[in-house]
């Protein structure tokens, strides 16, 4: 036993003080910001375990804040309109990685890994495309025409604000909460283990499979719900509840209209049956 216990001893040691262990960076604790001058840019693209926090402004602005013996390992750039950021060393432990962005608007927004992103102030622009994976958060405030979000993996969109139209694709264990976005109208597209809610005013479409879930905060005008060949139609005539049931395989579509049932058969001749 004595034997074993110092083979790993020895082992642990030869890889602390391996090259690779010794070229690793460890943040001093001494916490700075490092304002940061870029290009135009119109697209985000942030990974790893950093924060970032977006701040709607007239100019374009980057400032980053970390353990001041680090700031020089962190590289800030634009390519083709997309802000990146990487480091040029490997850093084991830093106090804080967070990036203030200051930007006029954008069009895309890609977070992964374990990343923290959250707007300071409401985002406003014509069409915005969100791609969240990993174990990432994302909570932003928005106000736009068109809103694009895939969401997968175990992470998390919290969504606010207005939008006239949003398409939503979530698998795997991630979850969207846009019940503070009022949108009108929505396409949902759930699977895996999922959860989405949505508040959509006039128009709601969405497919739910495996163990995912679509909830909506209030009734929309329509609501559609597919399920592999089947589509529910669900319309409020007043206060009066229209559901419709239609059937790809088959010319039959039920309806149901407050407590009553039609049956539509569609044919050399169409029957309405009660």
């Amino acid at each position: 036993m004595k034997k074993v216990v110092i083979i790993i001893f020895m082992g642990l040691f030869t890889l602390a003080t391996s090259p690779l262990a010794q070229a690793q960076l460890k943040g001093n604790g001494e916490l700075v910001k490092q304002d940061r001058t870029v290009e135009p840019f119109d697209a985000i693209k942030l990974g790893s375990a950093h924060d970032l926090v977006i701040i709607p402004g007239d100019v374009y602005g980057v400032t980053v804040e970390t353990d001041a013996n680090l700031q020089e390992f962190v590289k800030v750039e634009v390519r083709n309109s997309t802000l990146q950021f990487e480091t040029t060393k490997v850093i084991r432990k830093y106090t804080e990685m967070r990036f203030y962005v200051t930007v006029p608007t954008l069009k895309s927004l890609r977070v992964s890994g374990a990343a923290e992103v959250k707007t300071e102030g409401t985002l406003k622009g014509n069409e915005l495309e969100l791609v969240v994976s990993g174990a990432s958060e994302v909570a932003l405030h928005l106000d736009y025409a068109a809103i694009m979000v895939n969401a997968s993996g175990a992470s998390e969109v919290v969504l606010a604000g207005n939008a006239t139209v949003s398409n939503i694709e979530c698998s795997g264990a991630s979850e969207i909460k846009a019940n503070s976005l009022v949108t009108t109208s929505s396409v949902v597209r759930a699977s895996g283990a999922s959860n989405c809610n949505v508040n959509a005013t006039s128009s709601l479409a969405y497919d739910a499979s495996g163990a995912s879930d679509v909830n909506y905060v209030k009734n929309p005008e329509v609501v559609v719900v597919r399920n592999g060949k089947n589509a529910t139609s669900i319309t409020m005539v007043g206060e009066t509840r229209v559901t419709t049931n239609h059937h790809n395989y088959s010319d039959t579509t039920k309806v149901s209209l407050g407590n009553l049932d039609f049956e539509v058969v569609d044919g050399d001749t169409t029957v309405v049956a009660l």
